[in-house]
């Protein structure tokens, strides 16, 4: 959904449901299972939003935090695997 359309379609006062993870849910607001080291040291005060709904119409689809989430994983894994890479070809040569 474009912002045009947001902007028509959602106006102040309305309801909108956000969803979150699971674990998100379970770890920072139910408070049922207990938090990692990453979870207490990282943006703990954070919680990803992983799907936004207004009456029928999907804001933000779920199916988009998934690719958005993998896309990152992506983009980490190679970033960090060069940057190592670099590390250990500048080691070798000097």
């Amino acid at each position: 959904m474009d912002s045009d359309s947001y902007v028509n379609n959602v106006k102040r006062g309305d309801t909108l449901t956000v969803m979150i993870s699971k674990e998100s849910y379970d770890k920072k607001i139910a408070k049922t299972k207990s938090l990692s080291f990453t979870d207490e040291t990282v943006n703990y005060h954070l919680i990803n939003i992983c799907g936004l709904k207004h009456k029928n119409i999907e804001l933000l689809s779920t199916e988009d935090c998934k690719n958005a989430k993998k896309r990152n994983s992506v983009f980490n894994t190679l970033f960090f695997s060069a940057i190592g890479i670099g590390f250990l070809y500048f080691q070798w040569k000097f």
